[in-house]
């Protein structure tokens, strides 16, 4: 098990190496599409960005975009993940553009997981991406597979689907995917034109739980089924998903880099909706190594409540408040600072993984332990004073451990 001691540096970083994409998706949170003619990631920087991540003990850098597979850097970070050990590389792709040429080059990549993003069966694929794009996907992962047998599905959850995802679950059981993941639309890129007639509403949250809860039993063992909704309920155990950890509970924990080489911390922002200025500098100007091993700024995230409201627009939201959200989010774009003030009262569970600790279980401790007995290459440990981070390369979920607990685990990662 690799363990680092540096746990104040990020978790994650998100790279969006380009804007540009081959579809034009109504709930794009980056609001990506074919006349993207603007930044992207230089191929040459890409490397740097690796490095740093290794070096800092981040577990996980994700590729995304836009569509990535549209990218001209894909040559040069397929040289570049060579070099990761500590940190995992993941990929998120339509899954439209797995050509020949495409699958030798991801095959060179050291990939440890692919996500696609497919929307339901067939006939509600197709009415968002368009006619023929549910069996191209499906191609593309089945030759995907080839590359990396480590395959998750997402899917955006809207009034659409909310009912009728399981059919896409047991399809994706069939070809061979291990997880499917669902997330709500948010308001941010392409939806903030296009929302309240297709984001879900409050009681269709309830319901998408209620299926998940009574789905999940009789699914495979080891396949894992999530729904992003972790603002609207109390944390159950120390265990989450990757993003839900580093999107919705422990905000600003990752950081986004932008096509434009802007490096911005997350505890304001949702999909690629800035509400303040997070900025902490640029990879076209400095080393991302050196910008992340400063003192991270403090800013302090929305309480659960308040992001409720913003993101995806229940509980009582109001069109006041809609309209400081689209003023914040054009004041970040041009240049301004947004909305700065931090909250009167803060939830430290928000910021301190370790302020769960006597209020939060860990479930899976028991199956843990066995898990890094029997292949303790397969984790990543980040160990603090106060808390440590267990980072899982298969499942991408990290748990939160005590001192005790970490002491434990690592001694019989060596056992």
């Amino acid at each position: 098990m690799a363990v680092t001691t540096n746990p104040a540096t990020p978790v994650r970083i998100v790279v969006d190496v380009t804007r540009r994409c081959n579809l034009s998706c109504y709930y794009c949170h980056s609001a990506s599409g074919p006349t993207y003619r603007g930044p992207a990631i230089a191929g040459s920087r890409i490397g740097s960005i690796l490095d740093a991540a290794e070096r800092l003990g981040v577990f996980e850098v994700t590729i995304t975009g836009g569509e990535p597979l549209m990218w001209d850097g894909l040559a040069d970070l397929a040289e570049a993940s060579k070099n990761l050990n500590f940190t995992s590389l993941q990929l998120i792709t339509n899954a439209t553009l797995v050509t020949d040429r495409m699958l030798d080059l991801l095959s060179s990549t050291k990939f440890r997981r692919i996500c696609v993003s497919i929307d339901g069966p067939e006939d509600l694929h197709d009415a968002v991406r368009g006619p023929g794009r549910f069996a191209k996907t499906m191609e593309g992962i089945a030759r995907l597979r080839r590359v990396v047998d480590n395959l998750t599905a997402i899917t955006v959850v809207d009034r659409r689907n909310y009912i009728r995802w399981p059919e896409l679950t047991q399809i994706l059981l069939g070809a061979g995917v291990k997880q499917h993941h669902l997330t709500p639309v948010c308001f941010a890129g392409h939806a903030m034109e296009q929302y309240d007639d297709r984001a879900l509403r409050d009681t269709d949250y309830e319901t998408v739980v209620d299926i998940l809860e009574r789905l999940s039993p009789t699914l495979p063992l080891g396949f894992i089924t999530s729904f992003k909704d972790g603002l609207l309920r109390p944390i159950a155990e120390r265990s989450f998903t990757l993003s839900g950890f580093t999107c919705e509970y422990f905000k600003g924990h990752h950081v986004v880099i932008q096509p434009t080489g802007k490096v911005q911390r997350a505890a304001r922002a949702w999909g690629r909706t800035w509400r303040a200025d997070e900025s902490v500098g640029n990879i076209n100007h400095d080393d991302l190594y050196d910008i992340l091993s400063n003192e991270p700024p403090t800013l302090v995230p929305l309480d659960f409540s308040e992001e409720m409201q913003r993101k995806y627009h229940i509980k009582d939201v109001t069109t006041v408040v809609v309209g400081h959200d689209l003023m914040d989010v054009e004041a970040v774009a041009t240049g301004g600072k947004g909305d700065l003030s931090d909250p009167e009262e803060v939830d430290q569970t928000r910021i301190r993984p370790a302020a769960l600790l006597n209020k939060v279980p860990l479930l899976r401790y028991d199956s843990l332990l066995t898990g890094v007995s029997r292949d303790p290459q397969r984790y990543r440990l980040r160990s603090g004073e106060d808390a440590s981070l267990l980072f899982d390369t298969e499942t991408f979920e990290i748990h939160i451990l005590s001192p005790i607990e970490a002491q434990t685990i690592s001694a019989e990662a060596v056992a």
